[in-house]
């Protein structure tokens, strides 16, 4: 099964749940693409640069009583008394990298540049995550796999932590390839 549990659906701005619901099933929220949802979802306003190129920035939401009908659709809330879920204590485990994956990790870093796309801030933290994560989405959105599954050191510890845990277990991912992998 697919879930997402979080006691915050969007921090910053309604439009995060589209990503969300996507990776449980696709047009969850009745929309095919982003900029679709953005726009219906989002008050749009036409601003210029410095070159006279224009842009389009967001001043603000709309439609935000239909969004929630849509939510309602998938949620639920449950509390930890509700699961009966005593205080979890996790225990981090450290999981380094293949020498390959950690060479390309240090050149995206160091270069800030993957193909012929420059990254900065959340967007070069994000794909420094998936290179952590043995893997990245390419310029055209298509994952490439560093390390294949088996020689996978993250993937590896967690099968070994749930063979040797008693009862079930969660598996949180942050992208919908993490799922597939």
């Amino acid at each position: 099964w697919c879930r997402i549990m979080t006691g915050t659906l969007s921090s910053n701005s309604p439009l995060h749940v589209w990503s969300q619901f996507e990776i449980l099933q696709p047009q969850a929220l009745g929309f095919k693409t982003y900029q679709r949802f953005k726009q219906h979802y989002s008050i749009l306003e036409k601003r210029y640069g410095t070159a006279g190129r224009s842009y389009e920035t967001i001043v603000g939401y709309r439609n935000l009583d239909e969004m929630k009908t849509e939510i309602a659709k998938w949620t639920s809330v449950v509390t930890k008394s509700d699961a009966g879920i005593e205080e979890l204590n996790p225990v981090p485990r450290e999981v380094g990298m293949t020498p390959k994956q950690r060479k390309f990790y240090e050149k995206v870093k160091a270069e800030c540049v993957l193909g012929d796309t420059a990254l900065e801030g959340a967007s070069l933290l994000m794909k420094l995550q998936q290179i952590a994560q043995g893997w990245y989405y390419d310029e055209m959105r298509e994952p490439v796999d560093l390390v294949p599954i088996k020689d996978d050191m993250i993937l590896q510890a967690m099968v070994s932590e749930i063979k040797d845990s008693p009862g079930k277990g969660i598996v949180w991912c942050r992208f919908d390839h993490d799922i597939k992998r």
